[in-house]
């Protein structure tokens, strides 16, 4: 039997668009992964822990950079209701322990995007005592463990996802929610959701 040139030319013609059509499929579906996770910006739930307590509540202006969790399981009282002070460069609010808001301006600050106001909310600290559970937690939002009560700890550890970065620098953000809770092994969880 003699194979003729041209169908050597003919299958290897073939087997050249069948890896292209591979490599074009291999290439979108890369496309859709990365989409997916910019357009979701949440981080990797993890199951909440046993015995986590509240984060208290501490006035603007609290010369504490941390806090000790509460005994008390119960919201914060009505008393304590956040409070917003805004500054040239980064604004201050009462319960937000760790100083998020204040974080996450100045990192906007530093690229030039407008800082915004925020508030410790309830849906927020929810959002963190479920460790990011999107069952628990408002649309566009980050959930961070840290090992300590710190703002700018959080803010890192958000700039370093691969959609971090732009989500910090969104410029259609208007506000963002702070959440704080303990995770009672001497680590904190934070949910920081942005309001559009």
């Amino acid at each position: 039997m003699v194979i003729q040139q041209t169908d050597v030319d003919d299958e290897r013609n073939a087997r050249k668009r069948a890896a292209v059509t591979l490599g074009a499929l291999v290439v979108v579906a890369v496309v859709v992964v990365a989409l997916l996770v910019a357009l979701t910006g949440r981080s990797p739930k993890k199951p909440a822990p046993r015995g986590a307590q509240d984060v208290p509540v501490q006035p603007a202006g609290s010369s504490s950079a941390r806090a000790t969790p509460s005994s008390s399981a119960g919201p914060a009282s009505s008393s304590a209701r956040p409070t917003t002070t805004r500054t040239a460069s980064a604004a201050a609010v009462a319960g937000d322990t760790g100083r998020v808001l204040e974080a996450f301006n100045a990192f906007r600050s530093q690229h030039g995007v407008h800082p915004v106001s925020g508030a410790v909310t309830s849906a927020a600290v929810d959002c963190a005592a479920s460790q990011g559970d999107p069952s628990s937690c408002p649309s566009s939002y980050f959930w961070e463990p840290v090992t300590s009560a710190d703002g700018a700890q959080v803010v890192d550890k958000i700039s370093r996802h691969p959609d971090g970065t732009g989500w910090l620098l969104d410029p259609r953000i208007k506000s963002v929610q702070i959440g704080w809770k303990s995770s009672g092994s001497g680590t904190w969880d934070c949910a920081v959701v942005a309001t559009y």
